[in-house]
C-alpha cells in the first residue's frame, strides 16, 4: 500500500453537517431540525458551563483545605479532592492567577497563604 505525499496511511473524515452523519437517518425530522438550528451550540454551552462549575467547586475545596492546612502537599490535596496531582497543579495555577492563594517559601518547607 502506498502512502500519500503527506505520509498518512489512514484518513478519517468526520461529517460536520447533521444531514451527512449516520445518526441523521435514525432521528425524526423534528429532532434533526432542532439540532441544526442551534442544538450543537446549546450542547457546547452546557458542557462548558458544567466544566466551569466543576473547576470552581474543586478550587473552593482546595482553598478550604489550604485554610485548615497551609502546608498541605499536592499529593495530599489530590487525595483529599479526588483529583490527580496534575489536576491539583492546574487548579493551584488557576487559584494563583486569580489571586486567591500565594506560595510562601520554597517548594519543600514552604506553605500556602490563602488571600481573602
Amino acid at each position: 500500500m502506498a502512502a500519500n505525499p503527506q505520509g498518512d496511511i489512514f484518513r478519517l473524515t468526520v461529517p460536520l453537517n447533521a444531514e451527512h452523519s449516520p445518526e441523521a437517518t435514525d432521528t425524526p425530522n423534528s429532532t434533526r431540525k432542532a439540532t441544526e438550528k442551534g442544538g450543537k451550540k446549546s450542547v457546547v454551552k452546557g458542557v462548558v458551563k458544567s466544566v466551569v462549575k466543576s473547576v470552581v467547586k474543586k478550587c473552593d475545596e482546595i482553598v478550604v483545605i489550604l485554610t485548615d492546612n497551609p502546608s498541605a502537599t499536592r499529593q495530599q490535596l489530590a487525595t483529599a479532592t479526588g483529583l490527580s496531582v496534575r489536576g491539583v497543579e492546574k487548579n493551584l495555577g488557576i487559584l494563583k492567577k486569580s489571586g486567591r492563594i500565594r506560595r510562601i517559601g520554597p517548594d519543600k518547607g514552604g506553605h500556602w497563604e490563602v488571600i481573602r
